[in-house]
């Protein structure tokens, strides 16, 4: 009776899709306005775009290794 019950809930509430690393990505790029984004600028577009607040360790974390990469991003574009 209980797998019954849990496959019903599972069709009437299905799991949102979680926004991938891509995502997050791009959510960083587009909130890059003239300097880096803060965690809670980053944060707050996460939110306005998938509907999902992050602690703020995560945002602070996603915003230290996003600017690591579009820097990288950046130098082999520079060296290409």
């Amino acid at each position: 009776m209980d797998a019954k019950i849990e496959k019903v809930a599972a069709r009437a509430y299905p799991e949102q899709p979680q926004p991938s690393e891509e995502d997050y990505y791009q959510a960083f790029s587009q909130s890059i306005n003239g300097s880096w984004p803060t965690p809670g600028e980053f944060g707050d577009r996460v939110k306005a775009l998938y509907g999902i607040s992050l602690l703020d360790q995560e945002t602070e974390r996603r915003v230290n290794r996003f600017v690591n990469r579009f820097t990288a991003e950046l130098e082999e574009d520079h060296i290409a």
